[in-house]
């Protein structure tokens, strides 16, 4: 866009100010980038999420925002993971048993989460076994 092309004779901003932000103001096709969007492929809702966010912003417009619906607005992180151990237990006749049981785990953020929050002790969930979830055995209601 050149200086020429800017008709400024309709609007009471200042003449100066529009020079100023239609030089600067990034040149966005939305069409185009709205074909673009819906012949995508997204591999999760998230990254959909992103792309639509991504290029209303682009149009540095107060006017046109977007919000992102609040399941893709946030970040959950789980200092504490669902898993299942098998430990090894002897009898009396010194038969080895494995019987799986669902526990607590460390998730992969468990550091940073003790880090963060150096008050808030979760180790002794992992000294604990679970054996109902919602009143159900945990194989039933894992496997529902």
């Amino acid at each position: 866009m050149s200086r020429s092309d800017i008709n400024i004779s309709s609007t009471h901003v200042p003449k100066n100010l529009l020079l100023v932000a239609s030089l600067l103001a990034p040149q966005v096709q939305v069409k185009e980038a709205l074909v673009t969007i819906k012949s995508a492929t997204y591999s999760n809702g998230f990254d959909f999420q992103e792309a639509v966010h991504t290029l209303l912003t682009s149009l540095l417009d107060a006017h046109t925002w977007y919000k992102k619906p609040s399941c893709y607005a946030a970040t959950y992180v789980l200092s504490v993971a669902f898993g299942l151990v098998i430990p090894e237990s002897v009898t009396a006749s010194g038969v080895v048993e494995q019987e799986p049981e669902a526990a607590f785990i460390q998730s992969t953020f468990y550091d940073e989460y003790s880090t963060l929050f150096p008050d808030i002790d979760l180790s002794p969930l992992f000294k604990a076994t679970i054996s109902l979830i919602n009143g159900l055995e945990w194989q039933t209601a894992v496997h529902d």
